[in-house]
């Protein structure tokens, strides 16, 4: 890996650079793929995505050519998925690896989806609300 090389990932965590071998028969998708290139992720790679898999995404921003944010994004370019999550707050990678205590807030219109992300990705150092 590029950064964070001092951490080892879980063995319950496989990293890949496949779209297919990570899409195929997901369950939950976390987009974590930075805004100005999610457009052409999804292009890319949107016959991969499960349609019953909701996506909880983590990106920030706007999308400069649109001026469109990721909640306006996603169901456009992905209208097949029936649920998205949105993952929001102060959080920075080197703290949460280290454990230190972090907050953040998941935002859903599906209210069950968002109350199993939070149930699902908390842990006693890192709260999703």
């Amino acid at each position: 890996p590029k950064y964070f090389t001092e951490f080892v990932l879980p063995d319950n965590i496989t990293a890949t650079i496949d779209a297919e071998e990570a899409l195929t028969d997901a369950k939950l998708i976390v987009h974590a793929v930075p805004v100005q290139q999610s457009r052409s992720f999804f292009e890319a790679n949107t016959e991969y995505f499960p349609a019953d898999a909701p996506v909880l995404c983590t990106s920030k921003g706007l999308e400069v050519t649109s001026l469109k944010f990721m909640c306006e994004l996603l169901p456009e370019l992905l209208p097949r998925t029936k649920s998205f999550a949105y993952l929001s707050g102060p959080s920075f990678a080197k703290e949460m690896m280290d454990q230190l205590p972090t907050a953040v807030v998941v935002a859903s219109d599906d209210v069950d989806l968002a109350l199993r992300i939070a149930d699902m990705m908390s842990s006693p150092f890192f709260k999703v609300f």
